[in-house]
């Protein structure tokens, strides 16, 4: 069985809808579908979470917002022949979560209309603490219930009393791997409008998609901020031995990224740009710009000035032998690619860390120092 995740790029308008369909209908082992809420046509646009907390937030603009939130789906729902009915709107004394689940459940009843699929309340399945906190032991008893062929709204649940609670933004991710894992699905597929988990924002620098990862990789890339997963959806999966793959649903052919635990682990290697490159154990000084010693979390510059740095939130990770550089830019990058096969980027602020295999680190770092030199 593959459970599917249909993220908000996948379904901004009716086209997405039916993409999103002939997607699921291609494949017959593709069971459960969870779905995040409408995401913006273009990049004028607003995604619709973002108008329902204004709505939350703005009494003087509630009702327009709710309106323009409930025009969305009606006008998807009028393109694609579906029957449609918006939700009631909640009152302030539901509470923000209450109002930004709401987005999650139209694209959950719409999408689950026109499959002609079963349609199930994801507050009836996630069960939340009152101070919000995911039980895991009531949700899987109740994950392990859920039939197949049925669309979930992702996002949300709820506390045993019904109040209405989220995981953090991007949850969708966490929703489909939970279900993934207690279904011990053979895949769970994240769908996305990317060809896979790209290894550098491509508004940075163009880098092609990674063809495998690790789970420890793909986590290690979601806490640094990479926007294409959330950060507690690897643990479920890994825990159950489920591969995920990233794909895009603009481009379902594409290969896409599989995230698993058998992507061979290779030893670690860090360094920054300017001056001081760090592996395993051994600290080479590369005669640029003079950074003089290494605090806990953070460098030592000329004069005693202390520049924070995020270079030990890398060395936790035991996997993947890496490469860290300040202010990356496309020249760097094209440098390091073109002698490196297995290469990747992560862009974190104005820090990159590049993947190389063990046999290539001596050429990629020369490559990369050599670059920033020529740079100074």
């Amino acid at each position: 069985m593959i459970v599917c995740k249909f993220g908000g790029s996948s379904l901004c308008d009716a086209d997405g809808f039916r993409r999103v369909a002939a997607i699921v209908r291609a494949n017959k082992e593709r069971k459960i579908v969870v779905v995040s809420a409408v995401g913006k046509r273009h990049s004028e646009d607003e995604k619709v979470t973002d108008m329902l907390y204004r709505a939350y937030r703005n009494s003087e603009h509630r009702e327009m917002l709710w309106q323009a939130v409930c025009r969305r789906y009606a006008e998807i729902a009028k393109d694609l022949g579906v029957a449609w009915v918006a939700p009631p709107p909640f009152c302030c004394a539901d509470g923000l979560a209450a109002w930004l689940s709401v987005g999650e459940y139209c694209s959950a009843r719409l999408l689950a209309a026109y499959l002609s699929w079963r349609f199930v309340d994801a507050k009836d399945l996630f069960v939340f603490s009152t101070s919000g906190a995911l039980q895991e032991k009531l949700t899987m008893d109740r994950l392990s219930g859920l039939s197949k062929y049925t669309v979930v709204p992702g996002f949300y649940g709820a506390t045993m009393d019904g109040t209405i609670c989220t995981f953090s933004r991007g949850g969708s991710d966490v929703s489909a791997a939970w279900i993934a894992a207690v279904h011990h699905a053979d895949l769970y597929e994240n769908w996305t409008d990317v060809d896979g988990v790209l290894g550098c924002d491509p508004r940075v620098a163009t880098m092609k998609p990674i063809d495998q990862m690790s789970y420890n990789e793909a986590a290690l890339m979601a806490r640094l901020g990479a926007q294409v997963l959330h950060p507690d959806c690897i643990l479920p999966v890994e825990r159950a031995g489920v591969p995920l793959w990233v794909g895009n649903s603009r481009n379902p052919n594409a290969k896409g990224t599989l995230i698993s635990e058998q992507v061979a682990s290779v030893p670690m290697v860090c360094g920054l740009r300017d001056c001081l490159w760090l592996r395993h154990t051994e600290i080479r000084q590369i005669p640029f710009d003079g950074w003089m010693q290494v605090g806990q979390n953070y460098l030592v510059g000329d004069g005693g000035k202390r520049v924070p740095s995020t270079l030990w939130g890398y060395a936790e990770v035991e996997s993947g032998a890496l490469l860290c550089c300040l202010h990356p830019c496309q020249l760097v990058l094209d440098r390091v690619q073109n002698l490196c096969k297995s290469l990747f980027w992560i862009q974190k602020g104005d820090t990159g860390i590049a993947k190389v295999s063990p046999d290539e680190f001596d050429i990629a770092y020369l490559t990369v120092a050599e670059a920033c030199l020529s740079l100074a």
